[in-house]
């Protein structure tokens, strides 16, 4: 009799223990982190924002979180936001994130399926550097990120295919030319730029 006791506790503690690992996705899987079904989230997830300040371009970012945001950054190699907390709870982390301060495009089809570009295609949401579920609602102009954080958390990082650049496109291009005239105008005046 005994010897069927502990199988029969593991039958039954088992499932509720399952999905509880540092994956934290036990809390329901991504539905449970979902937004508003109409679409946008109500503007009551977002008590909070974060000004966010990237080479004189400002974004607020709304969010909602039970921890202290201590800082948000760009780390433009990785194309991700870093997002340190402080005094974090069990919660589920609510961000409405700008597709011009960071987007996913693998394609996608407006719905944040990935299918079309729409910015909403596939995230990799880290807590603690382990990746976590997430709920997504986006249209065209940003998307909104729900998962779970749990207890001592210290670090979010959303990561995606494109973060504002530090040195714009049209910059580069701009210097480019610049120099390009530059070098013109010295070898016509009959400057030696490249004789050693």
């Amino acid at each position: 009799m005994k010897g069927l006791l502990v199988p029969a506790l593991l039958f039954v503690i088992a499932p509720a223990l399952a999905g509880s690992g540092p994956g934290y996705s036990g809390v329901g899987g991504p539905a449970a982190y979902a937004l508003e079904a109409d679409g946008r989230p109500d503007a009551q997830l977002y008590p909070t924002t974060y000004a966010l300040e990237i080479d004189g371009h400002s974004f607020e970012v709304p969010y909602r979180v039970d921890a202290d945001v201590i800082a948000m950054a760009v780390d433009q190699e990785l194309d991700s936001l870093l997002i340190g907390l402080e005094n974090a709870g069990d919660s589920v982390m609510v961000i409405d994130l700008a597709h011009k301060l960071i987007r996913a495009e693998n394609g996608g089809g407006g719905d944040g399926d990935g299918d079309d570009g729409d910015g909403g295609g596939a995230y990799a949401v880290l807590v603690n550097g382990i990746e976590v579920d997430y709920g997504i609602v986006t249209d065209g102009d940003s998307s909104a990120l729900s998962f779970f954080v749990p207890e001592f958390s210290e670090e979010v990082e959303i990561i995606g295919t494109y973060v504002i650049p530090e040195f714009p496109p049209v910059a580069l291009a701009g210097t480019a030319a610049l120099v390009l005239a530059a070098v013109l105008a010295a070898s016509r005046a009959g400057w030696p730029l490249f004789r050693w």
